[in-house]
């Protein structure tokens, strides 16, 4: 499995040699999940429970060079979400 990153095409390494579950875990990078969205209309499977997803991979330093573009959110139980700009620099 390829581990490039999605910006910049950098191949990434593997974060473990033997991953028995064959998930993408690169090292120096996260990955990003998708089930779809309502609105999208490239990619949007029906359903809540549908099986089927898109991922890829941001290396560490695309992440942090385009910061002003990611939203680093927390959900509230029984709330709505909030959302703020990331700060790659703050304590998590």
């Amino acid at each position: 499995m390829l581990l490039n990153c999605f910006k910049c095409d950098k191949e990434l390494e593997p974060a473990f040699s033997d991953n028995p579950f064959k998930e993408n875990q690169p090292f120096g990078g996260t990955v990003f999940t998708t089930h779809g969205h309502y609105g999208s209309t490239v990619f949007d499977p029906a359903g809540w429970e549908s099986s089927r997803f898109l991922e890829l991979t941001i290396c560490d330093e695309c992440l942090v060079a385009n910061k002003e573009q990611v939203l680093h959110g927390t959900r509230i139980p029984n709330t709505e979400f909030e959302y703020e700009q990331w700060n790659p620099n703050a304590e998590d």
